[in-house]
């Protein structure tokens, strides 16, 4: 039987890429996640800003 040479470098490498995939994911649910609160806490500023400029 012959022996098979595996290398070293590929468990590291598998270990970077499963955790650069993981990140990927996150930052795709967290993004619109993060856009959405902005935006609607923009809006609200903006209302608040509004209305007491209205009061001055």
């Amino acid at each position: 039987m012959k022996k098979i040479y595996f290398p070293r470098a590929v468990l590291p490498l598998s270990v970077v890429f499963a955790n650069l995939i993981n990140y990927c994911l996150g930052l795709c649910v967290l993004l619109p996640a993060l856009l959405a609160l902005f935006t609607v806490s923009i809006a609200a500023f903006d209302r608040l800003q509004r209305a007491v400029a209205e009061e001055i």
